[in-house]
């Protein structure tokens, strides 16, 4: 028997012999889910996982099948719409074909190889628009965790450098403030340095998928913090206090740049808490551990039970006091969401924190 694994083909036709005779021919092949009307095929639509593929019969009562696809194209456009139909039809299927969208017309009655074929290569494109889909959600998720991680550096370079300029008025400078606007000088550049990473990698991962298709795209887990740890701001202190370890690499596939913006922003926020301590400890740790994982773990202040239970869902901060919106963890999990991933979090006070970023399995790739 095939796999089934290739996807679910809704079938719909008024005809009851019809419907039984279409389970029985693919049911080997497909899951094969049945309507006897568009009603009937809409409620399934909505009410369970969708279909991958739309099977119709054209004429049936009340709505025909492209009054049907009209509908789906609105509340399920990620399903591939095929029609069945005899050639009387003709003129009827010239006007549902200019305006929704049809993957394919199978001329009734239809050749059981052939209907098998056009099925096959229909999943085959509800595939394409699942990736593709996928890759549009995970970019949305990108640039709106982007914004966000750029929002706070760019508010402090703005709110230094009128610092600056406000000790420079008049053109003269007071002894007492060279100290504070060389802070303020050093904070513009850092925070500019920062914003200059991100873009340069969200830049570098538009060029990649340029070149290789997400379902392609792939990097390993130990290059993606690497990249992370030499191209992130850190002053030569806290590149002191971070290191990395690998006890089993992955591939992180799909979508790395993204898994990148993730472990950016868990980096900030660890050096952020750990400011201005000279015992500071950030330790990423890469490990295959039931799912493929990158482990980052901080000897910080740590959260209270309050703050964690709240944390992947409503935006709170431990830096409120340093113009953080508190966001960045519900983008995190969302973009982890995004590809398949997942994010924890384990936490005491006084007792530093650790963050668990999960892969899907088949990310895994022994032996490296």
């Amino acid at each position: 028997m095939a796999d089934k694994a290739l996807g679910t083909v809704l079938y719909v036709d008024d005809e009851e012999q019809a419907r039984k005779y279409f389970a029985r021919l693919f049911s080997d092949e497909f899951n094969v889910v049945l309507a006897e009307d568009a009603d009937s095929a809409l409620e399934v639509i909505r009410n369970g996982p969708p279909p991958d593929v739309l099977l119709t019969d054209f004429r049936m009562p009340g709505k025909d099948g492209g009054q049907l696809l009209a509908e789906v194209q609105v509340c399920a456009p990620q399903i591939v719409c095929m029609i069945l139909s005899a050639y009387a039809d003709k003129v009827m299927l010239m006007n549902t074909i200019n305006s929704v969208d049809v993957f394919r017309i199978v001329e009734k009655p239809a050749n059981t190889d052939n209907l098998r074929t056009q099925l096959r290569k229909a999943l085959e494109a509800a595939q394409l628009r699942k990736n593709k889909r996928q890759r549009l959600m995970a970019m949305d998720e990108g640039l709106s965790f982007l914004a966000h991680e750029m929002n706070t550096p760019l508010l402090s370079a703005v709110a230094s450098a009128r610092g600056i300029k406000t000790r420079m008025e008049g053109g003269r400078l007071r002894a007492p403030d060279c100290a504070a606007v060389l802070h303020a000088a050093d904070r513009v550049e850092h925070s500019a340095r920062y914003c200059i990473s991100l873009l340069t990698a969200f830049i570098d991962s538009v060029r990649a998928a340029g070149m290789a298709s997400a379902s392609r795209a792939s990097l390993p887990a130990s290059t993606v913090v690497t990249s992370l740890l030499d191209t992130y701001p850190m002053t030569p202190a806290q590149r002191a206090g971070v290191s990395s370890v690998v006890v089993q690499d992955f591939d992180i596939s799909g979508s790395p740049v993204c898994a990148s913006l993730v472990l950016s922003s868990l980096l900030g926020n660890a050096l952020r808490v750990l400011e201005g301590r000279a015992d500071m400890r950030i330790m990423f740790r890469i490990e295959v551990f039931d799912v493929p994982r990158i482990v980052i773990e901080d000897n910080g202040p740590g959260m209270t039970p309050d703050v964690l239970d709240q944390l992947f869902d409503t935006p709170v901060t431990t830096a409120s006091g340093q113009g953080h919106k508190g966001m960045g963890m519900i983008f995190c999990k969302r973009i982890m969401q995004s590809f398949f991933g997942g994010i924890e979090i384990a936490a005491r006070p006084g007792a530093g924190t650790q963050v668990v970023l999960c892969f899907p399995p088949n990310d895994i790739s022994y032996g490296k």
